[in-house]
C-alpha cells in the first residue's frame, strides 16, 4: 500500500528529472507484462486508480480512527519504480530478496520482480484488503493468461497468492544457473503483525519499500523504526517518511522536517541541513543514501507524476534489533 497524498491530475506519467546515475531505461516488455496483469490501470495516476477507488472495511476505518493506521493512499509510478531500483539507491539488481511494506494493489512488488531477475523472492504485504484483491486479482490474471511464463504456487482467496516466473531457455542468469525458482508473493495483513514467514523474509531482506504514512503519534513513529530496525546490516530501505523525523517525533522532540506536515518530510535549507547532521543511532541506524541527499531527488508518484515525490532512500548501518515492534 503506497500510501501517499493523491492529486486530481490526469495523462500519462513520464519520468522526472534524475540526479545522479541515470535510472533504468523505459522497459516495454515490463511495461508490457504490467498492463497485462492490470489492464488500463497499469498507467493510471491522480485519483483513477483501482487502489484510490477500493473502500475500506468498517474494521480499517475503526483502525484509522483510533490512529494505529493510516490508510491515506496513492502509488509510485513506474518511471519512479524503476529509478528507485537503480544502483543509486536501492541497487535491486543486486539484491536477491525484497520486501514491500504497504504494498497497495502490488504493482510496485510485481514490477521489480520483472525488472530485477536477481531477484529470487519478492514478498509483498497489504493492509486494505480491497486494494489487495485487486492485486490478487492482478496476478492470477497474468497466470491465466502467460502460462508459459508465470505458474500459480499458491491462492488462498482474501488472504494470499504465490506466483513464480519461469525463466526463458536461453536465460543464462545466477538464479538459472544454480536452479533456483523465482518467487512473488502477495498477502493482506497489518506490517506491524507480521506473521513469522514475512518477518523471516523481512530480516533477510536486500530490499525494503516502506511505503506507509504512519498517524501522527511518537507511538506510531517508535512502531515505524522499531519495524525497520529488524532488516539486516546493509539493507537498502525506501520510505515514504523521512526517519530522521520519526527518530525525533518518536523520542518528543521537535523537528526541523516539517513537524506539523503530513507525511513527516524534511523542507527546505533546515531540511536538507538535518539529512546532513544525522548520524546513525541505536534509534535509527540508517544513513541516507548519498544520491538522496537533495530534496530535488524525486520519484514519479501518482499525485505527482511530473515533479515527483522526494522518497527517502537509506542503507541500514547496522544495529539490528530482532524483538517486535511495540504493540
Amino acid at each position: 500500500r503506497a500510501n501517499m497524498r493523491p492529486t486530481t491530475q490526469s495523462g500519462q506519467p513520464r519520468p522526472t528529472p534524475v540526479t545522479g546515475k541515470m535510472p533504468f531505461p523505459s522497459s516495454a516488455p515490463v511495461d508490457a507484462v504490467l498492463t497485462t496483469a492490470y489492464g488500463d490501470d497499469a498507467g493510471l495516476h491522480g485519483l483513477s486508480t483501482a487502489g484510490h477507488n477500493a473502500a475500506l472495511t468498517p474494521a480499517e476505518v475503526l483502525l484509522e480512527e483510533a490512529e494505529r493506521h493510516d490508510f491515506q493512499y496513492g502509488e509510485v509510478l513506474p518511471a519512479g519504480v524503476r529509478k528507485a531500483l537503480g544502483e543509486a539507491h536501492l541497487d535491486a539488481q543486486s539484491g536477491r530478496s525484497l520486501v514491500e511494506l504497504g504494498a497497495g494493489t502490488g504493482k510496485v512488488a510485481l514490477q521489480a520482480f520483472l525488472e530485477c531477475p536477481s531477484l529470487l523472492r519478492v514478498t509483498a504485504v497489504e493492509l486494505a484488503a480491497a486494494r489487495y484483491r485487486v492485486g490478487e486479482a492482478a496476478l492470477l490474471r497474468l497466470c491465466e493468461r502467460i502460462p508459459e511464463r508465470f505458474s500459480l504456487l499458491a491462492h488462498a482467496p482474501g488472504a494470499c497468492v504465490r506466483i513464480s516466473e519461469r525463466p526463458p531457455a536461453a536465460d543464462t542468469s545466477a538464479h538459472q544457473r544454480e536452479g533456483s525458482s523465482r518467487e512473488l508473493e502477495l498477502s493482506v495483513g497489518d506490517v506491524f503483525e507480521l506473521g513469522a514467514a514475512a518477518r523471516a523474509a523481512l530480516a533477510e531482506a536486500d530490499v525494503v519499500f516502506f511505503e506507509v504514512c504512519l498517524p501522527r503519534t511518537a507511538e506510531a513513529a517508535a512502531r515505524g523504526l522499531a519495524l525497520l530496525r529488524s532488516t539486516k546490516a546493509g539493507s537498502r530501505v525506501l520510505s515514504y517518511e523521512a526517519l530522521e523525523a520519526l527518530e525525533e517525533e518518536a523520542a518528543g522532540g521537535s523537528t526541523v522536517c516539517s513537524p506539523r506536515a503530513h507525511p513527516r518530510v524534511c523542507v527546505g535549507d533546515d531540511g536538507v541541513a538535518a539529512h546532513a547532521a544525522h548520524r546513525p543511532s541505536a534509534q535509527n541506524p540508517f544513513v541516507r543514501r548519498p544520491a538522496n541527499a537533495s530534496l530535488g531527488d524525486t520519484f514519479a508518484a501518482s499525485w505527482a507524476p511530473e515533479e515527483g515525490y522526494h522518497f527517502h532512500c537509506y542503507t541500514h548501518g547496522g544495529g539490528r534489533v530482532t524483538s517486535n515492534p511495540p504493540a
